[in-house]
């Protein structure tokens, strides 16, 4: 069943695990769905006909990121991401069934998912990508690599 809510936060221990903006969500105003501190910021953007972005390009600012967040777009099908929580043995936290067109944005718990029909997904994240030094897997979790 889809949830009808807009955007739905996900947390787990007062801290912001995911969050899932849903396809069929409709808005009139630039707003941003995240704090400014979060490491992946999501934001709705908004224009009227004829508005214009100003060319502009960003500073190179060093930022410590200490975990990889992943967002993911489903284009076709659907599919059930489950958050766990990897440092209590694997307890599931909670779970989200994405539809066509809803963007999911994983902030920081241990996920998995399991495609309930033929789906397709556009997943963005931080790289580069460290291949064994970048995740674990159920039931391993090994010592942190440095």
């Amino acid at each position: 069943m889809k949830d009808n809510t807009p955007v739905e936060y996900f947390k787990h221990n007062g801290q912001l695990i995911g969050m899932c903006v849903r396809g069929s969500h409709s808005w009139d105003k630039t707003e941003f769905l995240t704090d400014d501190d979060n490491y992946q910021q999501v934001g709705l953007l908004y224009y009227e006909e004829g508005h214009d972005v100003k060319p502009h390009a960003h500073y190179k600012v060093p930022r410590t990121v200490h975990f990889t967040q992943e967002v993911l777009f489903c284009v076709s099908g659907r599919i059930v991401y489950t958050f766990y929580d990897a440092d209590h043995d694997w307890a599931e936290i909670t779970s989200c069934e994405l539809h066509p067109n809803d963007m999911l944005c994983l902030f920081g718990a241990g996920h998995g998912a399991k495609a309930l029909e033929p789906t397709r997904l556009i997943e963005i994240k931080q790289g580069p990508f460290l291949g064994a030094k970048d995740k674990f897997y159920y039931p391993d979790k090994p010592e942190a690599v440095e």
